[in-house]
């Protein structure tokens, strides 16, 4: 049996599937084990064969703040460019690349300099 403190989340559990509503929106585990769980006294208690709880926490504190993390390019002339239509534009030296990137994602990206990009968004395994 596993314990976690709830905080201004709501809880659901449909078809194999754990419902984790917060203020920034919803975040979905997929069960792949038996999973019953039941709410006392503001904490959220769960008995499956699998421990899930470092899923869940993160799935909670996501659904309330960000996670963000800030990625930097080293060398002589890389530069983030810009960034447009889900497609990264990254010069490397005297080279642009260029990264497309799945619209599904649900990560926000800020150019905050020439060389420093920031990925926001509410899932931590998105935001890496």
């Amino acid at each position: 049996m596993y314990k976690i403190y709830l905080t201004n989340n709501l809880i659901g559990l449909k078809n194999n599937i754990l419902y984790i509503k917060g203020l920034l929106g919803v975040l979905r585990i997929n069960l792949k084990f038996k999973f019953n769980f039941y709410i006392e006294n503001n904490y959220f208690i769960y008995k499956s064969s699998f421990n899930y709880t470092t899923f869940i926490k993160n799935a909670m504190l996501g659904s309330n703040n960000f996670f963000s993390k800030i990625i930097e390019l080293n060398g002589l002339g890389f530069k983030f460019l810009k960034f447009e239509n889900s497609i990264l534009n990254i010069r490397l030296g005297s080279s642009v690349r260029y990264i497309k990137l799945d619209k599904k994602l649900d990560v926000n990206i800020l150019n905050k300099e020439g060389t420093k990009i920031e990925l926001k968004g509410i899932d931590r395994q998105k935001v890496g």
